[in-house]
């Protein structure tokens, strides 16, 4: 179908006349002598087919007079706080993005959870976790059918770095009991303003804080 089938159609319909019907002409009241004519029905359509085709609308202008805030603040980019790390390695990034509160809170809510599934559970550390969390990260760029598959007695199939980083039985207790907040606290979904993000909204608060002592954003918002 041609472009100018599609035009035809709009008009017949008048589909282009409800568009500009609400636009002032120059002949109303209000002043538009400032107003530039924009668009032209009749080559907009190019062959009309109603009767309507001297109709000329006008845009009007309408200038925002956009006041942007008096942007005060550091250099942007990275903060002191991380420009001033004695050892810049990615688990001394990690930790400064994430907070050592956040990640004993973790290892806190993790022994917490197992307890209260009454199962056998060997209380964990912070660096423990975080070599769960690593596993985890690498996992996601290693895939294999299942998680347990990362311990498969063939050489073919086993991944020496995971399987040797931590045992299958102490992952998959870590991975049942990995928490952030108390179960035993979670509010009853028929409540009011019961929120679904309980068991993360500890988390997702205490990066939102962490990040802006990390870096300076920029007032272009880049």
């Amino acid at each position: 179908m041609s472009m100018n089938r599609y035009r035809n159609i709009a008009y017949d319909h008048g589909l282009i006349q409800a568009i500009f019907e609400d636009i002032p002409s120059g002949s109303e009241e209000e002043d538009t002598s400032d107003d530039e004519t924009l668009v032209d029905v009749d080559r907009l359509t190019e062959e009309p087919t109603t009767p309507d085709s001297d109709f000329q609308p006008r845009w009007r202008k309408r200038i925002y007079d956009v006041k942007l805030a008096h942007f005060q603040g550091e250099q942007p980019g990275p903060s002191s706080a991380m420009t001033d790390l004695t050892e810049i390695t990615p688990s001394a990034v990690f930790v400064k993005l994430v907070g050592i509160e956040m990640l004993e809170s973790i290892v806190y809510q993790t022994s917490l959870c197992a307890i209260q599934k009454g199962k056998p559970f060997k209380h964990t550390t912070d660096r423990e976790l975080k070599i769960f969390l690593g596993m985890n990260l690498l996992m996601g760029m290693k895939k294999q059918a299942s998680y347990q598959d990362y311990w498969y007695t063939d050489p073919y199939f086993r991944d020496n770095y995971n399987a040797n980083a931590m045992n299958r039985d102490r992952f998959t207790c870590f991975f049942l009991s990995n928490h952030i907040s108390d179960n035993y606290n979670m509010p009853n979904r028929n409540v009011p303003n019961y929120d679904r993000l309980y068991k993360i909204i500890p988390l997702i608060e205490h990066l939102n804080k962490q990040f802006q002592t990390c870096y300076n954003p920029s007032n272009t918002g880049h």
